[in-house]
C-alpha cells in the first residue's frame, strides 16, 4: 500500500497445514513399553520409557501408505504440521539519493512432521515407534523473529554505500538418545521437539562501490563487500546427542568477518 509516491508498506498472512504424508509403515511388528538406561553427559545413569521389539524381525512387512495413529502397532501419531507467518515490510524507492527497505516476519512452524522426512518412498519414520516419541513441537528451521532492514546511499564522487543488518532466531534443537540396542539404532527426543534453540543471530554487512565513466554507457564498478563485521560468532547447530561424547557442543558456527573484493561492469 503506497503511502505517497515513495514510501509504500505492505502486510501478508501466510497459514499453511501439511498433511496426508506418505511413509513406510511397519505394520506387523509388535512392540513392548520398557526402561531404557544411559549415561548422562555428567556421567549418571538415567532411565527412559522405550519400545522394545518384541515380534521376530524376519516377520515385519512394510506398506507405503499414509500413517494414522493406531493403524499399527508402530504408529503412535498422525503427521501433520502447520505453518503461520506475519510479515511487515516498509520500502522507501530510491529518490534523491537513497533508498531503505525494512521488513519483520513472525512466524511458528509447529507439528511432529517436518516436511522432508519421509523421502521418496517412505524413509523410516514409521518403521518404528521410538522415532515418534516427543515428536511434537517446533519444526526444523522454525526461526519466530526475522528482522531485514537494508539501503543504499550515494555519496560523494560517484560512490555507493549498502549497509545490510539482520537478526534471526536461532535454529532450534532436541536432545536424544541413540538406543543401539533395539534393530536399526533409532533416536528417541528426550523432550517436546525443537524444545531448545542456539543464540539468536544478528550480522551487519556493509558494501562500498565506486564507479568509474569510460563513457555514458560504460562502466566499472570497483566493490569492497564486509561480512558479519562485528565478527560475532555464534552457533548454528549443536551435537544433540545426549549419551555421545559431544552433547551440547557446536557442530557448526556462523561464518567470521571476511572481506572480499570484486569488479563490475556496465554496458
Amino acid at each position: 500500500m503506497p503511502l505517497n509516491k515513495r514510501i509504500d508498506v505492505g502486510l501478508t498472512y501466510i497459514y499453511r497445514t501439511f498433511k496426508d504424508f506418505t511413509g513406510r509403515v511397519n505394520t506387523t511388528a509388535v512392540w513392548e513399553e520398557g526402561p531404557f538406561t544411559y549415561e548422562d553427559p555428567d556421567g549418571n545413569p538415567q532411565t527412559i520409557q522405550v519400545y522394545w521389539p518384541i515380534s521376530p524381525p524376519e516377520l515385519d512387512q512394510f506398506e507405503i501408505t499414509n500413517p494414522k495413529a493406531g493403524g499399527s502397532p508402530s504408529l503412535l501419531i498422525t503427521p501433520e504440521n502447520k505453518y503461520s507467518a506475519l510479515s511487515v515490510t516498509l520500502n522507501k524507492r530510491f529518490s534523491a539519493g537513497w533508498m531503505v527497505h525494512v521488513d519483520y516476519t513472525y512466524s511458528l512452524s509447529k507439528g511432529n512432521m517436518y516436511n522432508s522426512g519421509t523421502a521418496s518412498w517412505g524413509g523410516n519414520y514409521f518403521e518404528n515407534p521410538n522415532r515418534q516419541i516427543n515428536a511434537y513441537g517446533y519444526l526444523i528451521n522454525d526461526a519466530p523473529h526475522a528482522l531485514n532492514i537494508y539501503g543504499t546511499f550515494t555519496l560523494p564522487w560517484e560512490i555507493s554505500f549498502s549497509p545490510r543488518f539482520t537478526y534471526l532466531t536461532g535454529s532450534n534443537w532436541t536432545p536424544y538418545v541413540q538406543v543401539s540396542e533395539i534393530a536399526g539404532s533409532p533416536w528417541v527426543f528426550l523432550e517436546d521437539r525443537g524444545s531448545q534453540r542456539v543464540p539468536s543471530r544478528t550480522a551487519l554487512d556493509l558494501r562500498m562501490e565506486k564507479i568509474v565513466s569510460f563513457s555514458a554507457r560504460y562502466k566499472l564498478g570497483l566493490i569492497l563487500d564486509a561480512f558479519n563485521v562485528f565478527n560475532r560468532g555464534v552457533p548454528t547447530s549443536v551435537y544433540g546427542q545426549a549419551n555421545g561424547p559431544n552433547y551440547g557442543k557446536a557442530s557448526s558456527v556462523c561464518d567470521p568477518r571476511y572481506f572480499r573484493v570484486g569488479v563490475r561492469f556496465y554496458f
